[in-house]
């Protein structure tokens, strides 16, 4: 685990909308909003970065939703896992 305060591994990528079915891309700093994240407790870590598996290790991954249930989602975490 790491030191501090730092959960999560927010990943920008494209998804397919559920409301409208088209692609878009969602950023780092759109999903720090969706997600409700505080400065400190995330880092943001690209699906193309060849270090990937390294920088995400022992994180907890969170990557745009194709429901668009972001909050829901972040409060289950944050329940269950104590973070």
């Amino acid at each position: 685990m790491r030191k501090g305060k730092l959960r999560f591994a927010v990943i920008p990528s494209r998804i397919t909308s559920k409301s409208d079915g088209d692609r878009h891309y969602v950023s780092a700093s759109d999903l720090v909003r969706l997600y409700g994240l505080q400065l400190g407790e995330y880092v943001v870590v690209e699906p193309s970065d060849p270090h990937f598996d390294i920088k995400t290790d022992g994180l907890i991954e969170l990557w745009p939703l194709y429901n668009g249930n972001y909050r829901e989602f972040i409060a289950s975490i944050r329940e269950h896992k104590n973070v």
